[in-house]
């Protein structure tokens, strides 16, 4: 199987699972890792049917746009 085009436009934030957890997660104040990784763990667990399609549809969403213009600049 070939290499999959690389493009600078996808990074991982771009799933928008991140930025899902992190709207979640912003108001927390945590003492340490295990506390932040038990608090991420209740996030994911917490997450919906409905917000996990969404998720999932604009990630979609967003590697289509960049596979539409030939991985070039997606602003």
């Amino acid at each position: 199987m070939p290499d999959q085009p690389y493009s600078p436009n996808m990074a991982t934030s771009d799933l928008y699972l991140f930025s899902t957890v992190k709207e979640k997660l912003e108001r927390i104040h945590l003492a340490d890792e295990d506390q932040f990784f038990e608090c991420l763990q209740g996030v994911l667990r917490g997450l919906d049917q409905q917000e996990l399609n969404h998720i999932f549809q604009a990630s979609v969403g967003r590697v289509q746009e960049i596979s539409e213009c030939n991985g070039g600049y997606v602003g």
